[in-house]
């Protein structure tokens, strides 16, 4: 599976890019595929795996009244997994991503069931800026390079922190295209 998911991102990034060393804006737009990935890498792995809002006002949720004042953590990382709002939710699987569902085109039951960049008033000014840096460095680097996995890494999370990290770090050995 992984190998054709990879062959299809260095297709579109050689189709898109042609024989230039830098993306485009206009190119952003074209690399769809590389964008599927990485909202289903997101989702999998969003970089907050939590953040916590203060209820600006009384009002009620999942039937509870919630008074102002409380403090109400949002679990990212568990809302992603959720069988409730995703269909496989564990199967890495970015072509979900192309069910329009609902109107902000996130492949799942609920527009709020995605959430890396959170929403509403506080949600990640630098949004629209990491979304075309991923597209940048990915476009770019699997044109150019072929990537092998060192083996015997531990795939795992560092112990819980603000940010969600590899344990071991990712270790890669790149070759030329």
């Amino acid at each position: 599976m992984f190998s054709n998911l990879l062959f299809r991102l260095v297709q579109e990034a050689e189709d898109i890019l042609g024989s230039h060393q830098y993306v485009s804006y206009e190119d952003l737009g074209k690399l769809n595929y590389t964008g599927l990935v990485m909202k289903e890498t997101l989702r999998l792995h969003p970089s907050v795996p939590a953040f916590t809002r203060v209820m600006e006002k009384d009002d009620e949720l999942g039937g509870h009244q919630i008074p102002a004042g409380t403090l109400i953590n949002v679990g990212v990382y568990a809302l992603h997994h959720s069988p409730k709002h995703w269909n496989d939710p564990e199967n890495f699987d970015p072509e979900r991503f192309l069910s329009q569902k609902d109107d902000n085109d996130t492949g799942c039951s609920t527009h709020y069931a995605y959430i890396p960049f959170s929403l509403g008033p506080r949600h990640c000014i630098g949004q629209m800026f990491a979304e075309f840096e991923v597209k940048v460095l990915m476009s770019r680097l699997l044109k150019s390079f072929k990537f092998q996995l060192v083996p015997g890494q531990d795939y795992g999370y560092e112990d819980p922190k603000a940010t969600l990290a590899p344990k071991d770090r990712i270790c890669c050995t790149l070759t030329l295209r």
